[in-house]
């Protein structure tokens, strides 16, 4: 086994463990609970200075009585849908587990447009006369301050000791290290990874089926199974002995490869099976709609604002000489080859420098053949380089969006020399249009390897919403403000 040291808690010195573990998650989601309640307060306060800037100053009309009556009203109009939106997230698994940080903010922005909608709906019907500015900016600003309050309480909580929880990983092979690695990657959710056990030499510490104290032996407040199918048959009342003493475990299933995030899931009264009924969401015309329009109203709304930078960068670029544009072939959906554009950073004879320099060094050339790219790249112009480690250089994409050629987000588009490094996975890559942004770019971007890239893309494929989407995109403005990966 690897471990380390975790720091155990007081609580957990002075009563039975599974009785501290279920205290200590208590006391966690109450105050992630209050958190959110002291949060819609601070919304509602913080939407009504510019509402009362906009009445007063512009509008030149009284905004709001302090100690009047519908001041009142409205506050107590709030605080129903406010108290609404928390039994809304309750629903959602909220304070009563720890969620993956996007997942977390997907509930809270769905939940606070639907409060919007059902506040908005009573103000009508009551013919109330609030500030229709005020009612639209509170809900805006609860969507950004719950998951801020949250991570000011995990920080306080963390700083107390009382945040973080060691997890015992039992499993080996490819699911313990898959695993492993997802848990590591979200670290808001503040799981502290002891170690990974193969249960074989679990099973032979634990006398007579003490899970509890082998938790308490390696200082674990969960357990995480991530078994293979043949160690689930090897011991099949590994899950029912956790649930009968009562301690806080999750399970890992094998499923590499399957769509996690597009199955149905059905139960069968009175019966231990759980089928799952897989659908792609990507094959659903409606989706691929949607994903269209989002492209394309998102794309004319980036050229707009984005125009004099567009006239910036050409005319450094035209300095060096040469055209502003360069279009290179690559592999769209289903197979149809495009033009993708991306201004000029190159020198004009950089295919003949490309050409001597791969016959010349041997190291530059498996460099380029794992990756068709080259970190000190000779080619590259000054203003070149700059426009590649800040990723500007493909900001004339959103034409090859607004053509219907690519997608904001997705697979990079690839050369019909790399299509055999997808593999099995290359049906796909041929099933979407390629991205500027994907799941690969915030992952590492050009730093992990090819086979990490093509796992993404698929992944990326097999799991598509518009939220990941929106993620990726949210994701990728730090990543390129940062350089991270960019050559």
């Amino acid at each position: 086994m690897t471990s380390r040291e975790a720091t155990v808690h007081p609580m957990l010195k002075t009563l039975g463990y599974p009785v501290q573990l279920a205290r200590l998650r208590r006391m966690r989601h109450v105050a992630l609970l209050t958190s959110d309640l002291v949060m819609l307060l601070v919304a509602f306060g913080l939407a009504a200075l510019p509402s009362l800037a906009v009445n007063e100053w512009i509008l030149k009309r009284p905004f709001l009585d302090v100690f009047g009556e519908d001041t009142a009203l409205r506050l107590i109009q709030f605080g129903g849908f406010g108290i609404g939106l928390v039994l809304w997230l309750l629903t959602r698994g909220h304070y009563r587990q720890r969620l993956p940080f996007w997942t977390e903010v997907k509930h809270i922005v769905l939940g606070c447009i639907l409060m919007l909608l059902c506040d908005g709906f009573l103000m009508f019907a009551l013919k109330a006369d609030f500030s229709r500015l005020w009612l639209v900016l509170t809900w805006m600003v609860s969507a950004a301050v719950l998951p801020l309050g949250r991570r000011v309480v995990a920080a306080l909580l963390d700083a107390c000791g009382c945040w973080r929880i060691p997890v015992l990983i039992v499993g080996s092979g490819e699911e313990a290290d898959d695993a492993s690695y997802a848990l590591r990657s979200e670290p808001s959710l503040g799981y502290d990874i002891l170690g990974t056990v193969p249960l074989s030499a679990l099973l032979d510490t634990v006398t007579g089926r003490s899970w509890a104290a082998l938790y308490e032996t390696h200082r674990a407040q969960l357990v995480v199974l991530a078994l293979s199918s043949a160690e689930c048959v090897e011991d099949s009342d590994l899950i029912t002995d956790l649930v009968c003493e009562g301690l806080p475990f999750a399970i890992v299933p094998p499923l590499r490869g399957l769509p996690v995030l597009g199955f149905d899931r059905f139960y069968f009264f009175s019966h231990d099976i759980m089928m799952m009924m897989a659908r792609n969401n990507l094959a659903q015309p409606m989706s691929r709609a949607l994903k269209f329009c989002f492209d394309f109203v998102v794309a004319v709304l980036l050229m707009v604002l984005l125009l004099p930078l567009f006239a910036v960068f050409a005319a450094l670029i035209v300095k060096d000489g040469g055209p502003v544009l360069y279009g290179h072939r690559r592999i769209g959906c289903n197979g149809r080859p495009f033009t993708c554009l991306k201004f000029r950073t190159m020198v004009g004879d950089s295919d003949r420098i490309l050409r001597e320099l791969l016959e010349r060094d041997p190291a530059v050339l498996a460099e380029w053949r794992s990756s068709f790219k080259l970190k000190n790249d000779p080619r590259v112009t000054r203003i070149g380089r700059f426009l590649r480690a800040s990723s500007l250089d493909e900001l004339p994409q959103l034409l090859n969006i607004l053509r219907g050629e690519m997608s904001l987000v997705g697979p990079r588009p690839v050369t019909a020399d790399e299509l055999h490094k997808y593999g099995r996975d290359l049906a796909f890559y041929l099933q979407v249009r390629p991205g500027m942004t994907g799941l690969w770019q915030v992952s590492g971007r050009n730093d992990s390897s090819y086979d990490q890239r093509v796992r993404s893309d698929a992944w990326y494929v097999r799991n598509w919403s518009l939220w990941h989407d929106i993620a990726i995109l949210a994701k990728t403005v730090p990543v390129v403000l940062r350089r991270v990966g960019a050559y």
